[in-house]
Formats: C-alpha cells, structure tokens, sequence
C-alpha cells in the first residue's frame, strides 16, 4: 500500500510526505473497533458536562473489577 502511494508520488514529482503517504482510514477502524468493543464503551456527549462525570461513575462501578449482583448492596 506504502509501496504504490510513493511510487506513484515520484510518477507525479510530487514530494512524500506523511501525509500523502499514509491514509487515516485504517488507523481510524482499527481505533473504533477496539474501542467499540466493550459493553461500556459510548461517545461522550459534550453538550451537558454532567455526561463526564456519569460516564466515569459508570466505567468505575460497572467496568471491570466493578461491583457484581454478588458484591453489590444498598450503600451504593
């Protein structure tokens, strides 16, 4: 894939850059499937800042190592 995109740069003298050389589509796959993934795992709403604090009290309580039906109670 890199191979093509610089040989076709020196075909048009153009000048490789990074840029020019690596395309961010599968950077950007790779990152979405990893992280959209797990079960916790959501956009961050950045319109109400309360959004931030609910989602890290989520990923504390319910993520892993989190509470469990068999260690949860009502002090909570």
């Amino acid at each position: 894939m890199v191979r093509g995109t610089i040989c076709g740069a020196i075909r048009h003298k153009l000048i490789p850059t990074p840029q020019n050389l690596i395309t961010s589509t599968p950077l950007t796959t790779t990152y979405e499937s990893f992280f959209g993934l797990h079960s916790l795992s959501q956009v961050l709403d950045r319109t109400n800042p309360l959004t931030q604090i609910v989602h890290g009290r989520k990923y504390c309580y319910l993520g892993p190592g989190g509470l469990t039906g068999r260690t949860a109670s009502f002090r909570i």
